[in-house]
Order: structure tokens, then sequence, then C-alpha cells
């Protein structure tokens, strides 16, 4: 008996550490500029898709560039590396569509004197007119609330800002992103929750089940 159990405990400390170690969808640097990005990544159960960079202004390098992204099991977070290339007074917007199980989002930003205002909209976002850059209705008539809403800004404390939603399968998202003058930004790490379980996870636990099956049916035979 002694020794099933050290074997069962073996067995689940191997499957917590491959679920404690972030997996990396992408390490390689993606450029999106100005206009519409073909670009498009599936990590974690995540799909993000559309990339959309508009209203540069200012000390910008007229892109935004996306470093990584990686898959944390043991949170359920897929976590995109971002680098918006802000100098003094610059300005950039970004928009893109992510499809899955998606239910919060976390927000984190570096540099000086830089403000990132980023919403989660249930329809797609309009770029022209009266709505444009909000939050709609699905025939993009009126105004509607966002799913959930951040304000952050360079040296606010406790960061990473969170906000949380019921579970959604497709989320559009906006990001208004800003240095006042003087300031600059080439640091943003932003989180998503996926609402479901990684199905790595899930393979990794039934894993160590059978495991212990096998081992007690071994002894008993």
């Amino acid at each position: 008996m002694k020794r099933t159990l050290m074997c069962c405990v073996a067995v689940l400390v191997v499957c917590m550490a491959a679920n404690a170690a972030p997996v990396m969808c992408s390490n390689g640097l993606v450029s999106l500029s100005a206009g519409s990005n073909a670009y498009s990544i599936t990590c974690g159960g995540l799909t993000f898709s559309n990339f959309l960079v508009t209203n540069l202004s200012g000390q910008n390098g007229g892109h935004v560039d996306i470093n990584n992204v990686s898959f944390d099991a043991s949170t359920g977070e897929v976590t995109l590396d971002e680098n918006p290339n802000l100098g003094s007074g610059g300005h950039v917007n970004l928009l893109f569509t992510v499809t899955g199980p998606l239910d919060g989002i976390d927000l984190a930003v570096g540099g000086v004197l830089s403000t990132v205002i980023e919403k989660a909209c249930a329809n797609p976002i309009p770029t022209v007119g009266v709505l444009a850059n909000q939050c709609t209705n699905a025939g993009q008539t009126v105004s509607a609330p966002p799913l959930g809403s951040l304000v952050v800004h360079s040296g606010d404390p406790n960061q990473p800002i969170s906000t949380s939603f019921s579970p959604v399968s497709t989320a559009y998202l906006y990001k208004d992103i800003a240095a006042a003058v003087g300031g600059g930004l080439s640091a943003m790490d932003e989180s998503f929750h996926s609402a479901v379980p990684e199905p790595a996870s899930v393979l990794l636990l039934g894993s160590a089940l059978l495991g212990l099956g096998l081992i007690r049916r071994r002894r008993a035979s």
C-alpha cells in the first residue's frame, strides 16, 4: 500500500509540474502595422484575429508589436506580451477579436505617463461614425454597455488590473493607448481568462488516475 501511495504521489507531482509550466504558443515578433492585419494565433483554447491598428499620432513607430503569446495551464490564462512603441505624446488604437470561452481580462501597463483604456464588447466595434470605438448592439445602431472595461496608468499599484464578466464565446476588444508629453510606452502585458479548463489539464489528471488504477490492478493480480 505504501508503495502504491508513493507512486501515486509521484505521478501527481509530475502532472502538477507540467501544469505549472507556461506553454509558449508564439515567441516570434509580430509587428502590426496601421490598418488591418491578417495575423491570427490560437493559444490555450482562444484565437486572436482581425487585428486593426488605427489613429496613430505623436511619437509612434507606426506599429504595435506582439513579442510573444503564452498559455499557463495552472491559471487558465493566455498572455499577450505587447509593445505599442509609443514615444512622447504618442497615441494608437488597437482592435481585435478573441474567439473561444472567455470570462475575464487582466492588464498591466509599464512605461511613463501612459494610459490604456480597454473595452471588451459583445458585438463588432464600429470604427467610423458617431458610434466609432464604442460597444454597440448587434445592428450597430445604439451604444451598449461593455462586457468589461479597464483603465490602467503607468505606475498604478496592484497591477495587473482585472475585469471579469459572464462567459462568452466571442469578444471584440478595443484599446485606446496613449502616452502624455514626456512619456512613453513600450511594455504592456495582457492576460485573457479561458472560461473552461484546458484539455491538457484534464488529460494529465486522467493519466494520473489511470496510473493509480493500473498499479492497484497489478498488485491485486
